[in-house]
């Protein structure tokens, strides 16, 4: 039962997304253990309900907890990024990297740090890491 109040929960959350942590908490406060949570979110992510990302990549912080929102999110966070030959910035936004960081997760980004060559002129110079992802090459 306390599945479906954890679960229930995420239909109030204002992010398609949330860290490790903050379900952790949400947990807890359901009375659901460390071990229970491990069980709901490989239940959940079974069939697509949330998308545990650890279940992936286990450094991975993030668990999609919206999949259908995240994925609309995703398109239009593709239209609107300006790149160069697939390389981005994670600058701008920490919803930007975060997604970012969800993509290289699951091996659709590769994160560049600290390039050894020149990118690109016209690529801005932050001191945050770029990504490269193949599929927004222009």
């Amino acid at each position: 039962l306390s599945w479906i109040f954890l679960r229930g929960s995420f239909a109030l959350h204002h992010s398609t997304y949330i860290t490790r942590q903050e379900l952790q908490a949400k947990a807890n406060e359901c009375g659901i253990t460390e071990e229970e949570l491990q069980h709901f979110c490989e239940f959940f992510t079974s069939f697509g309900s949330i998308l545990d990302v650890q279940l992936i990549d286990p450094n991975s912080e993030y668990v999609i907890i919206k999949p259908v929102e995240f994925l609309a999110k995703l398109d239009s966070f593709f239209e609107e990024m300006e790149n160069h030959y697939g390389v981005v910035s994670s600058k701008k936004s920490i919803e930007k990297s975060d997604f970012l960081k969800i993509l290289s997760s699951v091996g659709l980004a590769a994160e560049i740090v600290n390039p050894p060559i020149v990118l690109d002129a016209a690529l801005p110079k932050y001191n945050s890491p770029y990504y490269y992802i193949p599929s927004v090459r222009t």
